[in-house]
């Protein structure tokens, strides 16, 4: 979790509500509001330190974040589902990339909870090619479970 240690800056309260397969859901506290998070690694590359991460932001919207553990080239990332629907992720701190939108954000999610694969690719600083794939058997289960004790 370490990789998005900017990301989850000033977090408590760290729990592991549940495993889901290759996914794991998570609450924590910043300050007085609750957060939840879903989490995976690549599964073709145990010793990076790589992870995807959906995180509950409200009823209306989730919010799709990927850090490789290396620093992204200003290059937007590839996000490809079941080696069929690729979107991108632009918006490019250091090693942590997002979308551009809410819209594309719910159209990955929905496309995640259908699919079986998840392959990320990119370019790191150092012009290294990257590509961390993601199974997302146990996604649908663990996104329900965060929209579930998330929701109130």
């Amino acid at each position: 979790m370490h990789c998005f240690a900017s990301v989850l800056q000033g977090i408590s309260d760290i729990k592991l509500i549940e495993k889901n397969k290759s996914w794991n859901v998570y609450t924590a506290t910043q300050g007085e509001q609750k957060l939840c998070y879903l989490l995976s690694s690549p599964t073709n590359n145990n010793k990076s330190n790589a992870l995807f991460m959906v995180t509950y932001i409200s009823k209306v919207f989730n919010e799709v974040s990927v850090s490789s553990g290396v620093k992204y080239k200003q290059k937007p990332l590839r996000l490809i589902i079941d080696h069929k629907k690729t979107y991108y992720l632009s918006i490019i701190e250091n090693d942590i990339a997002w979308t551009e939108s809410i819209n594309t954000d719910a159209k990955i999610i929905d496309a995640m909870q259908k699919g079986l694969l998840l392959v990320v690719k990119g370019v790191s600083t150092s012009n290294k090619k990257i590509e961390n794939s993601y199974s997302l058997l146990g996604f649908k289960k663990s996104y329900k479970k965060m929209q579930q004790i998330c929701n109130y």
